[in-house]
């Protein structure tokens, strides 16, 4: 292997341009050909027995030039890397200029870790603001876990926004029921907006075993054959089912966490900020040498205070973020289990997202949250949530 040139190019980027000799190459050739030969018929020799002259003579002189590139260019950009004290931060892109009987040379193109340049920062020094938590923001983090122990009761009354409501429906097109439009048993939760707009509205009021018949029309976007059509949906309602919220107290804090008070679980969820605390990230796409796209995490934290940084790249940002908290803690977590939802709704809504994490060294697992209005870093904040538990 032989770096033929190293360039700089935009965006933290260098393109080296390598050679693979003629020996390093023959011997590649030699491989895949004892590797293939058994698959490649040749008139007049048994399977596996066929000269590597005879098929080359048959296929052309390349015929396995493209398997012994992919045998040895891993490798050969490796050492390059290695040789050329690269830090690189994702995969590199790879292109085959030249290829021949005395060697290949290709071209990779990888993103490396920009150089930062500091200025003057001895000296320096800033105000620090002090941070007062309210009863609102104490509200906010126990939320999520209010959420997930709420529970729908049945109750005998007349149906109202928030309710869910268990239905029979079916829809009629002038009098003929239309396909897609029956269901039996159906969990509707009235606000949810995910039915036809007015159809929601016209179950309001109803109590378990009244019927009814709710004329909605189909908004124009809709698929072809109901596009803005007026239709008749009848209508049985079986249950009418209101969330529950639990009490807040001790005994709501047996039942969602290990601790008896709920002192104790504040403490331990919500005040745990430290010693990892997530601080801000930097998240985008970056294509592999085969073609497929991963994703690349720059992100900052502070450990016991410091602030610290690490790359990551996984098949999305939990993944990537994962992956890199491994190699900056030492540590073999995995993710057993991931869910989210949003606390409340519109655009500005907060996400509240759970990570059921383990450490795969020890067996041992615990959750964590983040609350976030940004869903990705309400899953970071979950895992550093999980990390905290698990090792500090």
């Amino acid at each position: 292997m032989n770096v033929k040139s190293k360039e700089n190019v935009e965006n933290s980027a260098v393109e080296l341009i390598i050679e693979v000799g003629a020996q390093e190459f023959e011997a590649a050739l030699d491989k895949v050909y004892k590797k293939q030969r058994g698959s490649i018929a040749v008139p007049g020799f048994r399977k596996g027995k066929a000269p590597r002259k005879i098929i080359e003579g048959m296929y052309g002189s390349g015929v396995f030039y493209e398997d012994a590139i992919e045998e040895l260019y891993p490798s050969a950009y490796a050492e390059a890397v290695e040789q050329e004290k690269l830090d690189v931060v994702a995969y590199p892109k790879v292109e085959v200029l030249e290829v021949g009987k005395d060697g290949f040379t290709f071209k990779a193109v990888v993103t490396v870790r920009p150089e930062a340049k500091i200025g003057t920062y001895k000296g320096l020094s800033a105000e620090k603001e002090a941070v007062a938590v309210t009863d609102e923001d104490i509200e906010n983090e126990l939320k999520p876990y209010v959420e997930r122990a709420t529970r729908l009761v049945n109750v005998e009354r007349e149906a109202k926004m928030g309710d869910t409501v268990l239905l029979d429906f079916e829809g009629f097109d002038n009098g003929v029921p239309f396909e897609g439009g029956k269901a039996e048993n159906h969990a509707l939760e009235l606000g949810s907006h995910s039915f036809v707009p007015g159809f929601e509205e016209g179950v309001v009021g109803l109590k378990p075993g009244d019927e009814k018949d709710i004329d909605v029309t189909f908004p124009e976007d809709y698929h072809a054959d109901l596009a803005g059509k007026p239709v008749v949906f009848k209508i049985k309602v079986h249950e009418v089912k209101e969330p529950q919220a639990p009490v807040v107290d001790d005994e709501f804090a047996k039942d969602v966490s290990e601790f008896d008070t709920l002192e104790e679980f504040k403490k331990d969820y919500l005040d745990r900020k430290e010693p990892m605390h997530f601080r801000k990230c930097r998240i985008t796409d970056t294509e592999t040498a085969d073609g497929e796209f991963a994703t690349l995490v720059k992100l900052t934290y502070t450990d016991h205070g410091i602030e610290k940084y690490f790359d990551g790249i996984g098949n999305g940002p939990i993944d990537a973020v994962q992956r890199g908290l491994e190699e900056a803690l030492g540590i073999q977590i995995k993710v057993l289990d991931y869910t989210e939802h949003a606390l409340a709704s519109g655009s500005g809504a907060q996400a509240a997202s759970y990570i059921h994490l383990v450490d795969q060294s020890t067996g041992k697992a615990t959750y964590g949250v983040g609350i976030s209005s940004n869903i990705t870093r309400a899953s970071i904040r979950g895992i550093f949530s999980a990390v905290n538990r698990l090792f500090y």
